[in-house]
């Protein structure tokens, strides 16, 4: 299942995506503002593909197919999702986590048929 607009498109993660999902978050600024370790390994990022807690979609270029980020969908039960994201450095400031969101709160609350749908982000973090 894959969800797209003209510049981006969410997808599944593959196994293909794991370099540059560690390479990404070797970025400070993304285990500051989100549950990310670090350190940020090889076998953080296989673990975290394999674990069901969320629904996670790699947010990639939808010209060139380059990975920009991730977004994903936690259930809290009662018909409440929670999501959160991060953008690597390169693709910020370019509206990529804005376009995820919308494309991933449209389906979550007409496909899932979610009541509410919340982003989970740190107040301090304004670019959020």
């Amino acid at each position: 299942m894959t969800l797209e607009d003209e510049l981006v498109l969410l997808r599944p993660y593959e196994l293909g995506d794991v370099s540059a999902i560690v390479a990404a978050c070797q970025d400070p600024e993304i285990p500051r503002w989100t549950s990310v370790p670090s350190p940020y390994t090889e076998a953080d990022a296989l673990e975290w593909l394999e674990s069901d807690e969320e629904e996670t979609f790699a947010i990639v270029d939808r010209s060139t197919g380059e990975l920009l980020g991730s977004i994903g969908v936690r259930y809290l039960g009662g018909g409440t999702g929670e999501t959160g994201y991060w953008v690597k450095r390169e693709a910020r400031g370019r509206g990529v986590a804005t376009r995820a969101l919308a494309l991933l709160a449209r389906w979550a609350l007409t496909e899932k048929e979610l009541a509410r749908f919340q982003l989970r982000a740190d107040v301090e973090n304004e670019a959020s």
